[in-house]
């Protein structure tokens, strides 16, 4: 989860409700595109707290912003709809498991083999396996679905933004604390591993991979708890893959993915994959990123090169992308976008229109996608 992807939504929002005289896509754009890139986000108490200090005042400036960029647009045009969800509350006590009353399941209007799942808030980052899906609800916190009943359990498990199954088990940053395995099914933490710091993990067999707030990748052995090896690599190493023998890393402020040997933890490769990539996946012989520049791009880890271009992606901050059913998938303005690797071209988009879809995750032939914009999380069953 972003600062950036909160300060678009939050403007939107407020654009939304706002008397201006044109739709709210030329201030967004003009305003967003004057702000820095930020660093990753710090996995730290002290560095949320200091995040939502600084995003509220950063708020406060879009908005006036908004209001000077408002009132020198002189074409006329419709507002966009849409409200705010608040944000919950984070807790005080590190991994500590609450239970919120579930919001209701529904099936997407006109949409077939699209289910809607409401959790209330914000939805990020996801994780799968047969009987559950873990979702980042809000800030920092995960929730479970019940994927037998596709609903809301109401179990909450705080200062976890990330999560990943390795088989049976669930892994998990904990903020301030370091790495923690999961029950499945309840949250509770059932291992800590203490001093790992970080944001974004993933998890290979015994490893665990985990990107720092600057320069760093940390390889994790998970049965003695100890960092292996500290990898440099492009600057606010972001979201990552394994596949073909290597870490993948998408580096946010680097605008490349860094390709790490996993037998020799060695850069062997670093890609130029444009204004700011942050989320990868991979999958039918390759490695696909989104970046800032609303591109796709697909890399050939034969050639370590972007041998292709797939451009008009979703304009927001973030973008999930995932490989499943030979097919990659991708967020469009109007909803998810299947994309034929064959050709790499879209090929059909499931209408569920603009959504803030920051996560995809493919499981056992379906396709699930977060919403930041919606407190949804969707199922969909692409072959209808």
């Amino acid at each position: 989860m972003t600062d950036e992807a909160r300060t678009e939504r939050l403007l939107r929002d407020w654009l939304a409700t706002a008397d201006h005289p044109r739709s709210a896509e030329p201030v967004v754009d003009a305003i967003l595109d004057s702000l820095p890139a930020t660093s990753q986000e710090s996995a730290t108490r002290t560095g949320i707290a200091l995040r939502r200090v600084v995003n509220a005042a950063a708020i406060a400036a879009v908005v006036v912003l908004g209001i000077v960029g408002a009132a020198s647009l002189s074409q006329p045009g419709p507002p966009n709809g849409g409200g705010a969800t608040p944000a919950p509350t984070a807790s005080a006590s590190p991994s500590s498991t609450a239970s919120v009353k579930p919001t209701p399941v529904g099936s997407f209007s006109n949409v077939p083999g699209v289910t809607a799942i409401g959790m209330g808030a914000d939805t990020w980052a996801l994780a799968i396996d047969d009987r559950s899906v873990w979702v980042q609800v809000g800030d920092v916190g995960i929730g479970r679905i019940d994927r037998a009943t596709n609903q809301d359990t109401g179990i909450r498990v705080n200062e976890v933004p990330q999560m990943q199954f390795e088989g049976s088990n669930l892994w998990a940053l904990d903020v301030g604390t370091g790495i923690v395995r999961l029950d499945p099914l309840t949250g509770e933490v059932l291992r800590t591993i203490p001093g790992i710091s970080g944001f974004y993990i993933v998890v290979d067999g015994n490893t665990a991979w985990v990107t720092d707030t600057g320069h760093s990748l940390d390889r994790v052995n998970l049965t003695t708890g100890k960092v292996v090896k500290t990898i440099d690599v492009p600057a606010t190493p972001k979201e990552m893959a394994i596949f073909d023998g290597a870490v993948w890393v998408a580096c946010d402020a680097g605008g490349s993915v860094a390709r790490i040997d996993i037998a020799t933890n060695k850069v062997v490769a670093t890609i130029p994959a444009g204004l700011r990539p942050v989320n990868l996946a991979v999958g039918e012989g390759a490695v696909w990123v989104w970046n800032h520049e609303q591109q796709l791009l697909r890399i050939d880890p034969a050639k370590n090169k972007v041998v292709a271009t797939i451009d008009g992606v979703a304009e927001t901050l973030v973008v999930g992308v995932a490989v499943g059913g030979g097919s990659v998938w991708v967020a469009m303005p109007g909803g998810i976008g299947r994309i034929d690797p064959a050709t790499n071209k879209v090929v059909d988009v499931i209408p569920i229109g603009r959504g803030g879809y920051v996560d995809l995750a493919w499981f056992d032939g379906e396709l699930w996608a977060s919403s930041t914009s919606q407190g949804l999380v969707y199922r969909i069953d692409p072959s209808p």
